[in-house]
């Protein structure tokens, strides 16, 4: 099928009309491996929009890579949600260095640790999902000081004790557990963090609650069966049963 006209459509590529009015996108690196400028005919079409969607795929995802760092199984989903079904433009990708696991895993370890508060589970787990072997992820974590995550569980929890208005020391100390657990940290290196700090008094927490409570029930309750509730209410929210007593009967 003889070109019949040539056009720049954009950086690296030229619109193509052909003599039956069909116009076709390609790629400069397309037309000079075909030859297209000195024979001007295009022999086997659909070879050549095969291999130019190769070069479409590489393009975007070099694109991506620009703006993010990718792992191997992340740039294959990429191309799956693009439409592209190839993979062998990944091999590409790896040879030229534009994707590198062993680099993406140090790199997304470093800043993970360096600027989250998370804890070892997490960034095994998140990695795994990303493509990673277990093994070589935990090669890693494994060589992190366990200073550093005692450090990140210790700085929450100093920070979250401090402005803590709202919870019990009971409430507040099963909070921060679940907190760090879902964080990723090891539940036991929170309980020995846990159980060095000193809590702030909770009283003047434990009188907010008494108040706000006792308004509601009052409502509907009176005499025994009102302080009972207002008891096991207060109980439920960390309380303990000789700091309720002492307000109730305040």
């Amino acid at each position: 099928m003889k070109i019949l006209k040539y056009t720049k459509y954009k950086s690296n590529q030229y619109k193509l009309l052909l003599e039956n009015n069909e116009e076709i996108v390609l790629y400069d690196e397309i037309i000079l491996k075909y030859e297209l400028l000195i024979t001007k005919k295009i022999k086997n079409i659909n070879v050549i929009i095969e291999d130019n969607k190769y070069l479409e795929s590489y393009y975007l995802l070099l694109k991506k890579l620009n703006r993010k760092q990718l792992s191997v199984k992340e740039a294959r989903n990429y191309l799956k949600l693009n439409g592209y079904t190839d993979y062998s433009v990944i091999d590409r990708l790896v040879k030229e260095k534009y994707l590198d696991d062993e680099k993406y895993l140090s790199s997304y370890i470093n800043t993970q640790v360096k600027l989250k508060v998370v804890g070892p589970d997490k960034i095994i787990n998140d990695l795994i999902k990303l493509g990673f072997s277990e093994e070589d992820i935990k090669n890693k974590i494994y060589n992190i000081d366990n200073d550093i995550w005692f450090n990140k569980i210790n700085k929450y929890l100093d920070n979250k004790i401090k402005i803590n208005k709202k919870y019990s020391n009971n409430t507040l100390k099963q909070k921060l557990l679940l907190d760090l657990i879902n964080k990723g940290f090891y539940k036991e290196d929170i309980v020995e963090c846990l159980n060095k700090k000193k809590l702030n008094d909770d009283y003047e927490i434990l009188i907010k609650d008494y108040e706000r409570i006792s308004k509601v029930l009052k409502r509907k309750y009176t005499g025994i069966e009102y302080k009972n509730k207002l008891k096991q209410k207060l109980i439920t929210k960390g309380y303990s049963l000789n700091d309720i007593n002492k307000v109730i009967n305040e």
